[in-house]
This record gives C-alpha cells, structure tokens and sequence, in this order.
C-alpha cells in the first residue's frame, strides 16, 4: 500500500502513521485517521521530562471549525432513524437535500425544536476539554 500524499487518500477508519523521518525531532509519533466529518490527528511531543528553564505552553483552537470537538454543536442521537425523517417530511418539518451527492435531512418549521425535545439530535461531547485537563499538568 502506497503512502498517502494528502488527507484525501487516507482510508476512512484506518489509522495511518506519518514517518519519523518526516517529522521535526521534537515529535515522536503523528497518527491520523478519517472519520465521516473528520480527520482525529494523535501527536506524541518528546521532551526531557526535566528540563531547567524549559517554557512550554498550549494553543486550542476554539474557531468555528472546532466548536464541534468543544461540545458546541448537535449530532443524531441512535433514536433518529428512517422512519423520524419520512413522519418530519410528511408533516412539513424537514426535507431532503443533496450536498457534493449525498442526501442529507434537513429540519424546518420546527422540525429542528421537535427533534430537540424528542432527543433525536443531542449535543456532541465536549472531547476537548478533558484532554487538555488532564495532559496540561504534565507541561
């Protein structure tokens, strides 16, 4: 199997490791993986764990790209299934839409509150914050 040149031709759901001899020295290891609406990058950083003098700080990036990983954004909960999208289309609360040729659901005239309330979308974990949390003190 042949390197990936881009983040185009990572096999969904495979992770695939980026070569030590492509990375700076600092880095150890840089695993990625494609998701459905992803890629879930894991670095590994190498340092001294004792170093006099030795700053280190974190950057997370909160932009709207990320607020999904902040736990911001809604995803379907197991609840939604085919039969929720044909009773919302039947009753005018949603309508199928076709984006880069996929079909997708979208809510409208209170589709989107109804689904709230009935637990059919719930919002996404906040995956960031608990790693961070939890690698900080060891910087």
């Amino acid at each position: 199997m042949s390197e990936p040149r881009s983040i185009t031709e990572l096999t969904p759901g495979v992770s695939h490791q980026i070569p030590n001899t492509r990375l700076h020295e600092a880095f150890g290891e840089l695993n990625l993986t494609a998701q459905p609406d992803r890629i879930d990058v894991v670095l590994t950083l190498l340092m001294e764990p004792m170093k006099e003098e030795a700053q280190t700080g974190v950057a997370l990036d909160g932009s709207d790209s990320m607020q999904s990983a902040f736990g911001k954004g809604w995803t379907y909960s197991d609840k939604f299934d085919s039969k929720v999208v044909t009773r919302l289309i039947a009753e005018g609360k949603g309508k199928m839409v076709n984006v880069d040729g996929r079909d997708y659901f979208e809510a409208m005239n209170g589709g989107l509150e109804e689904m709230k309330q009935l637990g059919f979308i719930v919002r996404m974990k906040n995956e960031v914050e608990p790693i961070a949390r939890e690698v900080i003190p060891y910087l």
